[in-house]
This record gives C-alpha cells, sequence and structure tokens, in this order.
C-alpha cells in the first residue's frame, strides 16, 4: 500500500533538544505533500507538536492550514475518507492521506502562502516544536494528586522568532 513518507520531515529533529523547534516547508499547495505529511508525523512522533504560526513573518499575506481535504485517485475519483476508498484503488490510496484527526494536532496552525494572495509562488510552512518525552510508569492511585499538579504540557507558545532564523 502507498502512503504517506512521515519519516523524512522530522529526520532532522532527532537532533534537538527538548524545546528545540525546527521549520518544515514546501514550495507545494497539495495537502497530501503538506498537512497529510505533518500530520502523519505527528502521529507516529508524539513528542513533537505544531507550534502556532500567527504573528510570525507580519506583513505576509497567507491563510491557515488545512483540517479537511480529499484525496483524488489518478482515475479523477475523489474520496473524503479513507472508508469510501474502492478496493482497486488501495494501492495508490493509504489511510495516511486523509485529514481523520486533523483538529487534534492543529493543523490550522500551519500556513499557507497562496499566489494569488501575495503574488509569490505557493507555500507551506509550519513551526514544529520537540517536546520532554517523559518515562511512561505504572501511577500509583496515591501519585494521582501530584501528577494533576504538573503544567499543561499543550500551552501553546507564540515565541516564533527563534523558529524563524533559518528563513531569514
Amino acid at each position: 500500500s502507498s502512503g504517506i513518507n512521515a519519516e523524512w520531515p522530522l529526520r532532522p529533529g532527532d537532533m534537538l533538544k527538548p524545546g528545540g523547534r525546527l521549520v518544515y516547508s514546501t514550495c507545494s499547495l497539495n495537502p497530501i505533500e503538506n498537512e497529510a505529511t505533518v500530520l502523519s508525523a505527528l502521529r507516529d512522533r508524539p513528542e513533537f507538536r505544531l507550534l502556532p504560526t500567527e504573528g510570525c513573518l507580519e506583513g505576509l499575506k497567507r491563510v491557515e492550514g488545512m483540517t479537511n481535504w480529499r484525496v483524488m485517485h489518478s482515475s479523477g475519483t475523489w474520496y473524503n475518507k479513507f472508508e469510501e476508498v474502492e478496493d482497486r484503488h488501495r494501492k495508490a490510496i493509504a489511510p495516511t492521506m486523509f485529514s481523520g484527526d486533523a483538529a487534534v494536532h492543529n493543523l490550522q496552525y500551519c500556513m499557507r502562502v497562496y499566489p494569488h494572495l501575495q503574488n509569490t509562488g505557493g507555500f507551506f510552512i509550519c513551526i514544529l516544536e520537540k517536546q520532554q518525552v517523559e518515562e511512561r510508569t505504572q501511577v500509583k492511585a496515591s501519585e494521582i494528586e501530584t501528577i494533576a499538579d504538573l503544567p499543561d504540557k499543550k500551552e501553546k507558545s507564540t515565541d516564533c522568532d527563534s523558529a524563524l532564523i533559518p528563513l531569514l
């Protein structure tokens, strides 16, 4: 079965310390190459999260990343979800190509630059941050109170200057 190569966008992330950031960018507007690839990588690598790009690169006309898209087979047949894909098309279309749980992973934090809005080529840009990977151990009932006091790991960061240095 065909699918998304989710390994390569985050391969440089292996060299990052927790809190380190990388920018993933393409000169494509195809959601399979962009949002679906990022989504698949985030599913496979839970130590990464998307950061909001709002406020980054002020003056750049852009729209939020897509959270829902359709997939087209080379025959011209469109599908909204993998369960609709005909058996004869399942060699070319994989479940990872669909949006599925995109909202959970905040794909709206990505940015799309459309040629007609900016008078440029089309681009996709997102900022990924590596989080601390905590060891998973058995939790005792007596420890639940202290675990509840941990800070929220989903806290949103809007400091994008350090993540975008490679783009400048």
